[in-house]
């Protein structure tokens, strides 16, 4: 087994000002708790399993270490499932402080604050220790599969009929435009070329 010993590189970052899980906001306009619940759901369970298996299954067809990919996953999928924040923002152990907090709200006693501390430093560990092995296990089988050939849709070059039939050039009137400035380009590009030659 090998050593992950960049894993988890922040294993210790002060967090500041602690809500302790009250009047939490979101600062983005219009995003609102649904909608960020549904990301979070779809990044669990069975559809993320299928999601990092293709995404290791890619990366081995092109020669990246698949391990330090699996560990990036596990890191940006468990904060944002785990601990709620963004990957950069995240760490195994959160220097919290009971006094650091809402100028309106108390500085909650040492009896309470430290046992819930603890509890939640414990329960989002084994989260990860889970989600963890879960990772672990679709490398693993990756990793078992190496020498068979991979190749997907996303893997495929960019023909001239998928930037008029996929999705991710005709969803929106940018995409559409991008699309046709990216073939002015070509075709001019193209015809100086043929010019000088």
């Amino acid at each position: 087994m090998q050593i992950a010993h960049e894993a988890f590189q922040p294993l210790l970052q002060h967090m500041g000002i602690d809500l302790r899980g009250r009047d939490i906001g979101v600062a983005q306009k219009r995003l609102h708790h649904a909608q960020i619940g549904a990301i979070v759901q779809e990044v669990t369970g069975e559809s993320m399993a299928q999601h990092v298996r293709a995404q290791l299954r890619r990366a081995q067809a092109c020669g990246i270490n698949i391990f330090r990919l699996a560990q990036i996953i596990l890191w940006f999928a468990g904060s944002l499932t785990i601990e709620k924040v963004h990957p950069l923002q995240g760490g195994l152990v959160r220097l919290k402080s009971r006094h650091e907090r809402r100028p309106e709200l108390p500085t909650e006693p040492v009896w309470s604050f430290y046992p819930s501390l603890v509890w939640e430093m414990l329960v989002k560990h084994a989260r990860v220790a889970k989600a963890g092995w879960g990772i672990y296990r679709i490398y693993r089988k990756v990793a078992a599969e190496k020498h068979l050939p991979y190749s997907d849709q996303a893997m495929m070059p960019v023909s001239e009929d998928d930037t008029s039939t996929l999705e991710l050039f005709t969803h929106n009137q940018s995409a559409r435009d991008a699309v046709d400035h990216a073939k002015k380009i070509k075709t001019l590009t193209g015809t100086v070329s043929e010019s000088a030659a």
